[in-house]
């Protein structure tokens, strides 16, 4: 769990992310994803155990945004 002062609001949002993502709801899951991120960026800090998470909703973003515009 998370230290910093949103960290369980970053910590939900990450984790609502995760359920929508393994069940292929891509927009869903990018709107979780996008909201942590902001709201990580707002608050500043990110302790340790909560960056790689983030790292990872970013390549997950990254990777849709790359899907979908190979399928255009």
């Amino acid at each position: 769990m998370s230290t910093s002062p949103d960290g369980g609001r970053i910590e939900s949002l990450l984790s609502q992310g995760d359920d929508y993502a393994a069940r292929n709801d891509i927009k869903a899951a990018t709107s979780f994803y996008q909201a942590a991120l902001k709201t990580a960026q707002q608050g500043g800090f990110v302790d340790a155990g909560t960056r790689p998470k983030l790292e990872a909703a970013v390549r997950y973003i990254r990777q849709s945004a790359d899907a979908y515009a190979n399928a255009l």
